[in-house]
């Protein structure tokens, strides 16, 4: 991507938000009339978060699986129209239309998928060219695929994902006669758990296929990562840091910040880069690969871990006792630009470069050519050459209001902006208390930043009420906001247009 070129502007929303008659935004009409929506309005990308299963606190960013594509988000209606189930095969879905109750999801869906994939999986037998493509998703998802099924396999026989702690000596340890056992006592649904996924992956291509002939590109969400109680740390534990009992040693988070007093322990299990070296990184290759399926630009979340990740002892209770401890991303982007044929023309990367960034973190980004985020919420509370204030931006700057971490800019603006930070912007501005939050957008959308991005919620104008998240909290109010109404398309189409941004 050259970003100097560009003069964009997007909607950030995770496709969980969007309206739908089954609990929660998916693969079906519900986003294909989002994307033309935002087309009519003149925006030209789409962001979205990480799109795999949900893992502890029901959260995108500690998935059980960071190959996989969350079977929650295949439309029932599509495998209707396909004759993979019945009407009948579906049941009114009785709860919050207002939010996703994820729990309550799984047991009305999942049921219903897995007909789906078992009369796909039947389908099989006489088509043969459904079978030539199921065998081809198989064959290029081979990495991650199989351990995945086996995963969802074991996490239903015990009722939980905690595979060091909770399943059977040979289970956790992958044994041979383990695995034996497993495939010929649970093969067809092992075989269900691949053919869900080669379903969501068909599903979520139509979308980009859709959006990309409307003109949008899509951004993805690649979390830095891997959850301690997912697939790829079971299948693969020596690229981590775990005692011989397979407990783990050393784990990732933030030391404190503005968001925390006691950091963020996210309980992530540290990357063993030794080990990844050994294997030349084909654990992030073939991740990287799998997210350029579905995505066209990746956003690096926590792109600093890249160049060193706070790490703290798994005993800690914060994040207080942590150090920093030197990554290998210098040698891994290497491998990435080589392998993905990455140079000027095409960069399908994007840095999350946001909190504790230092210098050797810009030196990283600015040798892979990778545009830099900035939040206009976090400009106001410090001296005039905050970089998070418009004037501040270039053409190496992807602009924000706020991210999906933030308050929305209504909720930021009534509730968590503090009485300087709110004279600072009618300044700024020449706005007062009312108009304030408006010139906040058209400065955002009139700023030099080559791409520009709204929450969809701010499209909206709404409050706190539809706050996406709030870090360093379990709460249920996190991850589980939709949206019951649109936009202003007009009000907003002519905004980019003033700015040469449709």
């Amino acid at each position: 991507m050259k970003y100097n070129a560009l003069r964009q502007a997007g909607v950030l929303l995770h496709i969980s938000s969007l309206p739908s008659k089954y609990g929660c935004g998916g693969c079906g009409k519900e986003t294909y009339d989002f994307l033309k929506t935002i087309k009519s309005a003149g925006f030209s990308l789409w962001q979205v978060l990480p799109l795999c299963p949900l893992g502890f606190g029901n959260s995108p960013y500690s998935s059980i699986s960071a190959f996989a594509g969350n079977e929650l988000f295949i439309d029932l209606d599509l495998l209707i129209d396909e004759g993979l189930i019945k009407k009948s095969d579906v049941t009114e879905y009785k709860g919050d239309r207002g939010r996703v109750n994820w729990d309550f999801l799984r047991e009305y869906k999942m049921p219903s998928l897995k007909i789906g994939a078992k009369n796909l999986i039947k389908k099989l037998e006489t088509n043969t060219k459904l079978l030539s493509a199921y065998n081809a998703f198989k064959e290029s998802s081979s990495y991650w695929l199989y351990d995945y099924a086996l995963f969802r396999v074991l996490s239903d026989k015990y009722s939980t994902s905690s595979w060091n702690t909770s399943w059977s000596d040979d289970e956790k340890m992958r044994s041979k006669t383990a695995i034996e056992r497993l495939l010929k006592e649970k093969g067809d649904e092992i075989e269900v758990w691949m053919a869900l996924q080669f379903i969501f992956y068909k599903q979520w291509k139509d979308v980009k296929r859709f959006a990309n002939e409307l003109g949008i590109k899509i951004i993805g969400d690649m979390p830095y990562c891997s959850s301690n109680d997912s697939a790829e740390v079971w299948a693969h534990p020596e690229l981590f840091y775990f005692d011989e009992k397979m407990r783990v040693k050393k784990v990732v988070g933030v030391p404190p910040d503005a968001f925390s007093e006691t950091g963020q322990l996210w309980g992530n299990p540290q990357y063993n880069w030794s080990e990844h070296k050994k294997e030349h990184f084909r654990f992030w290759i073939e991740r990287v690969k799998s997210q350029l399926q579905l995505f066209d630009y990746l956003r690096l979340d926590h792109f600093r871990g890249f160049v060193s990740s706070w790490t703290v002892d798994a005993k800690e209770r914060t994040a207080v006792n942590g150090k920093w401890v030197k990554s290998e991303g210098d040698l891994l982007f290497k491998t990435l630009y080589k392998e993905f044929k990455i140079n000027e023309d095409y960069n399908p990367f994007i840095a999350e470069d946001l909190g504790v960034i230092t210098d050797d973190v810009v030196a990283l980004r600015e040798k892979l050519s990778l545009p830099s985020l900035r939040v206009m919420e976090f400009g106001f509370n410090h001296g005039n050459d905050d970089p998070h204030l418009p004037h501040m931006w270039d053409e190496n700057v992807i602009g924000y209001l706020g991210t999906h971490d933030n308050n929305t800019l209504i909720g930021w603006w009534e509730n968590d902006a503090s009485p300087y930070e709110r004279d600072r912007v009618k300044r700024y501005m020449y706005a007062n208390d009312e108009s304030a939050p408006w010139y906040m957008m058209r400065a955002l959308v009139a700023s030099r930043a080559p791409i520009v991005m709204f929450s969809m919620q701010d499209l909206m104008f709404l409050g706190s009420d539809a706050r996406f998240n709030t870090p360093g909290v379990v709460s249920d109010k996190n991850w589980t906001y939709r949206i019951t109404s649109s936009f202003d398309t007009e009000k907003f189409k002519n905004l980019l247009q003033m700015f040469a941004r449709a």
